[in-house]
């Protein structure tokens, strides 16, 4: 490879039969070819892995796209960059809980279907960066809140559960959304109601959205930032005992403790012990 560092005249594609000249963020570059075409990445055997990964990665994007459609009213619209990357990457590691199928052929919808990939995408976030958590425990028809570690000044939650229908074939969902549940003052055990739905074309994916308000004057006020996580998939049978939930952007005024955050939970006596994941 050589940097070709002044020419006269247009510039050529390539000298000779053996050298390609192009423009790089170093210059422009001469060097050998390396036998790369389009017809080689679709058909020679070397590039077999190139493939599998570009099937797979393709899929895993697209019902990603549709995951986000069908909770665009509930992700953020300043930082959807970072919303995005950060599904993609987290899917493609839940893909690799597809033991049915070979590489290539991979599918999310299979990978969850097994135990270890049904965990492995409970207690993702959809907001990257969260720095609080929750704990919380899944009946057959609620979702109970045991714990909460939030920031000192923040006491008024307010929470949601919603069931998104997400249909494998179409790659698209329906959302379907429980009502607000604003708490001034938590006491715990919070039970909270899930949303029915039906029928269903394909998986049920729960999950709970997280609101921190101020109240003023007797009104409760939006604080910047949410929280949407996932607590199940399919149904109760798929929820884990524990989940690690969080939520971020959160913005805060006032005076904060040592550690600047506090931790709320059950009483001692009250349903069953918990222990915050920290």
């Amino acid at each position: 490879m050589a940097i070709v560092l002044s020419y006269k005249g247009k510039l050529p594609k390539r000298i000779g039969k053996d050298i390609v000249v192009y423009k790089s963020c170093y210059g422009i570059i001469a060097r050998e070819k390396s036998g790369f075409t389009s017809k080689g990445v679709l058909y020679d055997p070397k590039y077999e892995n190139c493939r599998k990964n570009y099937s797979e990665f393709g899929l895993v994007s697209k019902t990603c796209k549709g995951i986000r459609d069908a909770l665009q009213s509930l992700l953020p619209k300043d930082d959807n960059l970072a919303v995005v990357n950060h599904l993609n990457k987290h899917m493609r590691s839940v893909l690799n809980y597809d033991t049915v199928h070979p590489r290539g052929g991979r599918l999310l919808q299979t990978a969850l279907e097994q135990e270890e990939g049904k965990q492995h995408f409970i207690g993702y976030c959809f907001i990257p960066g969260s720095p609080f958590r929750v704990t919380a425990t899944i009946t057959q028809n609620t979702l109970q809140l045991g714990a909460l570690h939030a920031p000192n000044d923040l006491s008024c939650f307010g929470f949601r559960v919603h069931v998104l229908d997400y249909d494998w074939e179409e790659l698209r969902g329906t959302l379907h959304s429980g009502a607000w549940h604003i708490e001034p003052s938590l006491a715990f055990p919070l039970s909270l109601p899930l949303p029915s739905v039906k029928s269903t074309k394909g998986s049920l994916i729960y999950l709970l959205e997280v609101q921190a308000f101020e109240e003023r004057d007797g009104d409760f006020v939006v604080v910047k930032g949410s929280g949407l996580v996932v607590v199940g998939v399919d149904g109760t049978v798929a929820f884990s005992d524990y989940l690690d939930v969080g939520f971020s952007r959160l913005f805060f005024k006032g005076e904060w403790s040592c550690s600047g955050f506090r931790s709320l939970r059950v009483p001692e006596g009250r349903g069953d012990p918990l222990s915050l994941l920290l």
